[in-house]
């Protein structure tokens, strides 16, 4: 009876419904997939940040300067190469902008409505456009509104008006410009009285824009006629009414030609408002819808459009597939189709501005929607031009992105053949795993932990790994095993473990030149190199590199010429400036009638050698006083000479180079014709200007005359 204290709460009593429990079972029948799963959502934390320029000094510690200066210059060229194929994919056919166009429609005369007759000179012209830029001519036409013709003529009150100037303000009121030739009006005195008369106008795009919100002398309604869904009933809030937007035939047929052919053919009969008398143009949404009409006609009036104000819901709303849901387009997808409307009605200017908004908002988040896009036969071909290079220079950044996990094989195949992808090796190999993990953990969440290969069993890591390698193949193959760094590099090593990568494959990274074949380098006949890629954290490095080997280098040969010229004797006092002196008694007066005297040249042999005495007590006297104090402390030490000895030597040597040093010298000088007077202490310029006699007359042959 009293036994009913059990009843609350039973610890073993199972408790099916529980979502933890669930949770827990599910843990213990597929452990290793939660595990996979752990991984994927630590991916991010595994792209460490690694100091670049360290691993490839550590590379090339090794290296000669020859191989340093080869991978500078393979980066530099490359890098040349990226940057031409980088102004390759910016060029676009050009396209006429809208002064041109209105110059176009004032010279052909296309679309006019009013003829102005100046001096016997007919002008067809627009009223749309001259009214919005000159209030004369908004005048002259309210007062000819009544008339049925459409000749209207011009009386101009400023004197010296001829046709050609007419002709050039007419120019000016279309295009805002002045024409480059000389048009007659130059005269500040003719301008001001022209702007009294006529008036100052705005700016082409101002005034324009204000005749396209006003609507002045519209002739066509564009109608956008609402499809109503056939899944929505009529009384819901979605039913869609017509829309009209009035503009004007002349710009339209000047900016598109889609609208020119269309408003300009003579078999057509277009119906007319009642109201205005405009034509009607009925366009289609789904070819142009009309939350883009707006946005279209800005740009023809204005050269200038903004999507920001574009409010437009997704098609499955639109369909009538999820009405509690709002689902806004965001400025990417709007920028689609905006370019699908401007490719189908010809606009080029739109369509370009519309790919310049799509590269402004290439992210990881919008890359694969944009690259999926631009592949389409209605996509841009631009685009997906600037796309790949987005992902090729913001490889590291998608990677790290839940987007790179959908990004498809073929985009990643294509990315990794590319020799300009932004990121280390490492990391190239790292993304490229979690790649194909995310692409294997979509396909093996439901299979058990060990599957029944007929008599053995084979456990679901194998499986997973077979899976990823199959996964893997073409891709992985893209990978430039051979220049990852850091060397011996424990993902490498974990790839070869899991059979991912073949040993097969050349991993002998870096070792230098003595190393029979380094990846970095292209060898002679090796067929099987592959290039490092333009990494430019790599190219940096491998310049400052560069830059202290040739510090080195130039240290030391400063150091060596230093070393070296200070064994070298100073010979410019053989100099002389006058080059007759140096035709003197020791040269024959006729070479071809000579002998050789061996007396004359055991002469020159002597004289040579008083010549380095003469040198040497020259380079003596040069010394400064702490030299000589220095050798003067020497020769004591030497010799074991007292402070007395060790004072002579001092003023010996301070007499040197006297008259009996040059007067010896001069002795010694052979030859027939007379020689100078011994030369004194005082006569010492004198004694040098004879040297150059002496050192021009030594000659591997001396030869007298007979």
């Amino acid at each position: 009876m009293g036994s009913t204290s059990s009843e609350p709460v039973n610890p073993q009593r199972p408790q099916l419904n529980s979502p933890k429990n669930i949770n827990d079972e599910r843990r213990r029948k597929f452990p290793k997939w939660n595990n996979l799963r752990k991984k994927l959502s630590r991916g991010k934390s595994m792209f460490r940040t690694f100091d670049h320029g360290k691993m490839l000094r550590e590379l090339t510690q090794t290296w000669s300067y020859q191989e340093i200066v080869a991978l500078v210059d393979h980066y530099r060229s490359l890098m040349e190469i990226k940057d031409s194929i980088s102004q390759m994919n910016l060029t676009r056919p050009h396209v006429q902008p809208l002064k041109k166009d209105m110059l176009d429609l004032l010279q052909k005369g296309m679309c006019s409505d009013v003829t102005l007759i100046f001096n016997g000179v007919k002008f067809p012209a627009h009223k749309s456009i001259l009214s919005s830029r000159c209030t004369y001519f908004q005048e002259l036409f309210l007062q000819w509104d009544n008339e049925s013709s459409t000749e209207i003529p011009v009386n101009i009150p400023v004197d010296g008006i001829s046709v050609e100037m007419f002709s050039t303000l007419l120019q000016y009121l279309y295009t805002g410009d002045f024409p480059a030739q000389t048009s007659g009006l130059d005269s500040l005195d003719m301008l001001m009285e022209l702007g009294e008369e006529f008036g100052t106008p705005n700016v082409l795009e101002q005034d324009l824009k204000g005749l396209l919100y006003n609507a002045d002398h519209a002739d066509v309604l564009l109608v956008f006629q609402g499809l109503q869904p056939p899944d929505i009933k009529e009384n819901t809030s979605l039913t869609e009414t017509s829309f009209e937007v009035p503009c004007h035939k002349a710009i339209l047929c000047a900016r598109s030609p889609f609208f020119k052919s269309l408003l300009l053919k003579q078999d057509l009969n277009f119906s007319t408002s009642k109201d205005s008398g405009c034509i009607r143009l009925v366009l289609d949404e789904r070819v142009f819808p009309r939350q883009y009409a707006r946005v279209v006609l800005q740009c023809m009036y204005t050269d200038s459009f903004d999507l920001s104000s574009v409010v437009k819901w997704s098609s499955e709303e639109k369909k009538g597939c999820g009405l509690g849901t709002h689902n806004l387009l965001t400025m990417a997808e709007i920028a689609m189709e905006v370019y699908e409307v401007a490719k189908f009605i010809e606009f080029d200017v739109l369509a370009q501005g519309c790919e310049d908004v799509l590269q402004e908002e290439l992210s990881p988040s919008s890359l694969l929607g944009i690259m999926e896009w631009s592949e389409q036969p209605h996509g841009s071909v631009w685009v997906s031009r600037q796309a790949q290079q987005y992902l090729q220079d913001e490889f590291l950044t998608v990677a790290q992105s839940d987007a790179f996990h959908k990004l498809p094989k073929e985009y990643l195949v294509n990315v990794l053949q590319s020799d300009y992808v932004q990121a280390c090796e490492h990391d190239v190999l790292l993304s490229v795993i979690r790649w194909g993990e995310s692409q294997v953990a979509k396909k093996m969440q439901s299979m058990p932990d060990t599957i029944q290969d007929g008599k053995r069993t084979v456990k679901r890591r194998d499986i997973i790994n077979k899976a990823l390698k199959k996964e893997l193949a073409g891709v992985i193959n893209n990978v430039r095993i051979q220049h990852v760094l850091p060397l011996h590099s424990d993902l490498l090593e974990s790839a070869i473990d899991r059979r991912l990568i073949d040993r097969g494959m050349p991993l002998d990274i870096g070792e230098g030149s003595f190393y029979p074949s380094c990846p970095w380098m292209r060898r002679r006949h090796d067929k099987d190199f592959v290039k490092p890629r333009y990494f430019l954290p790599y190219y940096e490095e491998a310049k400052r590199i560069l830059q202290e080997y040739k510090d080195t280098e130039l240290r030391l040969l400063k150091q060596r010429m230093l070393r070296l010229g200070q064994s070298i004797p100073d010979t410019l006092y053989m100099v002389s400036e006058t080059k007759d002196k140096r035709r003197g008694s020791g040269y024959p007066k006729d070479s071809s009638r000579s002998v050789t005297n061996l007396g004359y040249c055991s002469g020159r042999r002597s004289c040579s050698n008083d010549l380095g005495l003469y040198c040497r007590s020259r380079r003596s006297n040069s010394l400064s006083q702490a030299e000589r104090l220095f050798s003067r402390s020497r020769a004591q030490r030497d010799f074991g000479l007292p402070d007395v000895a060790s004072e002579v030597l001092f003023q010996d040597d301070e007499e040197s180079t006297s008259s009996s040093d040059i007067s010896r010298f001069d002795k010694s000088m052979p030859g027939p014709t007379t020689r100078n007077p011994v030369c004194s202490s005082a006569s010492l310029p004198l004694a040098v200007a004879h040297v150059p006699d002496v050192a021009s007359s030594l000659s591997p042959s001396p030869t007298l005359s007979e």
